[in-house]
């Protein structure tokens, strides 16, 4: 993994040292010395960060601890996905009489109130309780969409809107990235530590477990006691 991210790293300098001594650059980097065009790319990142997130999260939980189907977890997103979409469609239409500033600040405050309700829930919460949540997240993350990009083109000069909306689309897809891989890991960090101590509550053999759950020959004496 850090092999990966040096590589990441030194492909990410590279790429802004050629656009800075370029004549003709793919993204004028001194576009970032605007506070405006600054905020945009990172509302951009984080709504997808957490768009995708909350998505790959679903469908672990889904299928990892309530033994669902494909098809099962597959019914229960339409709202998740069908929100994000309609609202998405219907504020790319409303930006032009209220601006971009109103629904991208309700957008995020709704994000937030969902999120928040996600952390209510536990593995026997029906789908009763839960497909507003998604279909709230979903409308709060369209609501962020149209606006970013509206944002980013009214915030640089006209010749450079494709720069600018090639940039916020870019930014997005790091999000989406990053939320992927940032949240997938925390799961499975968290269920790492915690399912061994769950397993011996519920008096389930270690052999029963994962691999990873039984200490190996070679651990520490003091994390295998820990473990027993």
């Amino acid at each position: 993994m850090l092999t990966a991210w040096a590589i990441a790293f030194a492909a990410l300098t590279g790429f802004g040292l050629v656009e800075r001594a370029g004549t003709a650059p793919l993204l004028d980097l001194s576009l970032f010395g605007s506070a405006s065009f600054g905020a945009v790319m990172l509302v951009g990142a984080v709504s997808l960060f957490g768009f995708t997130g909350v998505a790959i999260l679903s469908v672990l939980h889904y299928e990892g601890v309530q033994q669902l189907s494909a098809l099962d977890v597959g019914w229960r997103l339409p709202a998740f996905f069908g929100g994000y979409v309609i609202v998405a469609h219907g504020t790319g239409r409303v930006i032009r009489r209220t601006g971009f500033k109103l629904p991208l600040t309700l957008g995020f405050l709704l994000g937030a109130a969902a999120a928040a309700g996600f952390t209510t829930l536990d593995p026997d919460t029906p789908d009763a309780r839960v497909w507003w949540m998604y279909a709230l997240f979903g409308a709060a993350t369209g609501m962020v969409a149209a606006p970013s990009t509206a944002a980013a083109l009214v915030s640089v000069s006209h010749e450079r809107a494709g720069m600018a909306s090639g940039a916020v689309n870019a930014f997005r897809q790091v999000g989406s990235v990053m939320g992927t891989s940032l949240l997938g890991a925390l799961l499975a960090g968290r269920l790492q530590s915690h399912l061994p101590d769950r397993l011996g509550a519920h008096h389930v053999p270690r052999a029963a477990g994962p691999p990873w759950s039984t200490p190996s020959p070679s651990a520490p004496a003091a994390e295998r006691h820990r473990r027993a």
